[in-house]
């Protein structure tokens, strides 16, 4: 672990192959401190307490998972559960599996175009 030690204002940079994000203490009072985080909206940001909830809850789970990446299967937030076929997907997945569906298609349509030609 890396332990750093920065005053009111002053940030700090981690590089990703996604992006960049910068931490900056914005207040410490007493034994806290104020973080601002400046981050691409594709990172997901949570603090570590609501990372082990949702672990404790996945690995009590017992209802479908995803058959691609087996995260527990469910309407949160008012995502709809997706059951394609025989096998249950994720929002995640589904979407990329739509996107790719999509891609397919395209290619399709271009092919006919141009054998029709």
């Amino acid at each position: 672990m890396l332990v750093l030690t920065r005053c009111i204002g002053e940030s700090l940079v981690i590089h990703t192959d996604q992006g960049e994000v910068q931490i900056t203490v914005t207040r410490c009072t007493n034994r806290r401190c104020r973080l601002g985080i400046d981050a691409p909206d594709s990172f997901r940001i949570v603090r570590s307490e609501i990372v082990q909830r949702e672990q404790d809850a996945a690995d009590n789970y017992d209802g479908p998972r995803c058959s691609h990446c087996h995260d527990p299967v469910t309407a949160i937030n008012g995502l709809i559960v997706d059951y394609v076929g025989s096998k249950w997907l994720c929002d995640s997945c589904a979407a990329a599996a739509e996107d790719k569906a999509d891609a397919d298609r395209d290619v399709r349509d271009f092919d006919r175009w141009i054998q029709g030609r």
